[in-house]
């Protein structure tokens, strides 16, 4: 199982691709360059990297942006999307089932989602690979124990291993602050309250989508199942371990069994 490609949408270069890589490449090299003398974000940097990709003719459909084995042995990925669902559908096989599926979607947003999610699962184990969901919602695989996926903008999130985890990706903005009591106890929002922000929001947010993944009930309810306090946070007998990453300008939060 291959376990760290960075890119996708680069295959069996003739010598004049190659050298558009290489080319493209060094760009980037020297814009890391730049931006780290004048202290750009990551942000900034995928959007000119992007541009040299085109003016070079070099399509770039996905990207591997982030990477961790986690401490129980599980599996993190982010990718960031760059392309459109019709693109990246003529990049991968789709089984029968999963083309009458996509066929089905008609939201944009939700068909990009279907396809590149797919993608990352087949570039990660192999192209034979079929992801399904169970009646609670929850994703699965036959090459993995357990699987959780989070979408958001053009980032997808994939966590996978031995151990039951639940992973959630989200961009913090001011909407959040706004709405964030509607999932919070009382207790969690008065603690919120002493410390507001747009991050501290969107990591209170992320917890209670990642143990949502984690547990897998659709009837659980966030403000009273799900409790969150300044060195714990747990859902009925199950106790969490959290942990946050920043990914470019995204929050990524996941959950495992303390």
């Amino acid at each position: 199982m291959q376990m760290y490609n960075n890119s996708l949408g680069y295959c069996n270069p003739n010598s004049q691709e190659q050298r558009r890589y290489i080319k493209t490449n060094l760009i980037k090299y020297f814009i890391k360059i730049i931006f780290s003398t004048i202290h750009q974000n990551q942000h900034k940097l995928d959007f000119v990297f992007l541009a040299c990709s085109k003016m070079l003719y070099l399509p770039l459909y996905m990207k591997q942006v982030f990477y961790k084995n986690t401490s129980n042995g599980n599996h993190l990925y982010v990718w960031k999307v760059y392309s459109c669902a019709n693109t990246l559908l003529e990049k991968i096989t789709l089984s029968n089932k999963e083309l009458k599926e996509f066929k089905v979607l008609k939201n944009k947003k939700r068909r990009l989602e279907f396809v590149a999610c797919r993608r990352a699962l087949k570039n990660i184990f192999s192209c034979d690979l079929i992801l399904n969901h169970r009646e609670t919602g929850q994703p699965y695989i036959k090459e993995a124990a357990h699987l959780s996926i989070s979408h958001s903008h053009q980032y997808i999130a994939i966590a996978f291993g031995t151990e039951n985890i639940g992973v959630d990706i989200e961009l913090p903005q001011q909407k959040m602050q706004q709405i964030i009591s509607r999932i919070l106890s009382t207790k969690e929002y008065r603690l919120y309250l002493k410390n507001p922000s747009n991050e501290q929001a969107c990591k209170l947010w992320g917890i209670k989508e990642a143990v949502l993944k984690y547990v897998g009930d659709k009837n659980l309810n966030y403000r009273d199942d799900i409790q969150i306090s300044r060195n714990n946070v747990s859902y009925l007998a199950h106790q969490f371990v959290v942990q946050h990453e920043t990914v470019d300008e995204m929050i990524l939060t996941y959950v495992a069994k303390k």
